[in-house]
């Protein structure tokens, strides 16, 4: 049994080309459902054989293989304390739109050839400055009272990308998480591209 545990996400797309695929391994995948995995994917759960049959099921010529530790959306929880750091994955885009980070972006499968695209810059382990949490981990918060979490998920959603980028680079909000996971993933963190430029 492997210490590693995922759960998966199809994205879909009715057209696409390689740029499509090129442009989401680089930049991230668009929700204007706003940060809520739930509502732009297929949920898989974390069994990666389903991924092929739930891909072929659906309506799409393509889909985007999301892969999630489950530590960072759904962290264990004692005496309603979290005993794993959760990671946002979301980034606030200007024109009301959230962008879910490239790194977390496995694969893309087409499903009328049966062939995978591998992204080569896929990444556990990555700097979340000025992101926000998906809804699920909102919802994770809120259902076991995790008060202090969920104080600093409503602080992010107060503020702007770049506002939240400034303030947890300031304050090295990160920087325990990033240590742990570079550790347990035995893995460099990974540079990602973002969509607006800060200082």
């Amino acid at each position: 049994m492997t210490k590693f545990s995922y759960l998966y996400y199809l994205y879909g797309l009715k057209r696409f080309s390689m740029r499509d695929i090129n442009i989401a391994f680089s930049y991230g995948l668009t929700s204007d459902v706003g940060p809520d995995l739930n509502g732009c994917t297929i949920e898989v759960g974390e069994n990666p054989r389903d991924l092929v049959d739930v891909a072929k099921c659906s309506r799409y010529k393509c889909v985007f293989v999301i892969r999630i530790p489950k530590m960072f959306l759904q962290p264990k929880i004692k005496d309603y304390k979290l005993t794993q750091i959760p990671i946002p994955i979301w980034q606030a885009d200007t024109d009301g739109t959230y962008i879910l980070k490239s790194n977390l972006i496995h694969s893309a499968y087409d499903i009328k050839k049966n062939k995978y695209y591998i992204n080569e810059f896929y990444n556990e382990v990555y700097n979340p400055n000025g992101l926000l949490f998906d809804r699920q981990q909102s919802l994770h918060f809120a259902q076991n009272k995790i008060t202090k979490w969920m104080a600093f998920d409503e602080f992010r959603q107060k503020h702007s990308f770049v506002e939240l980028k400034r303030i947890d680079r300031h304050n090295t909000i990160w920087r325990p998480a990033i240590t742990q996971y570079t550790d347990f993933y035995n893995k460099a963190m990974v540079k990602t591209l973002d969509t607006q430029t800060t200082d």
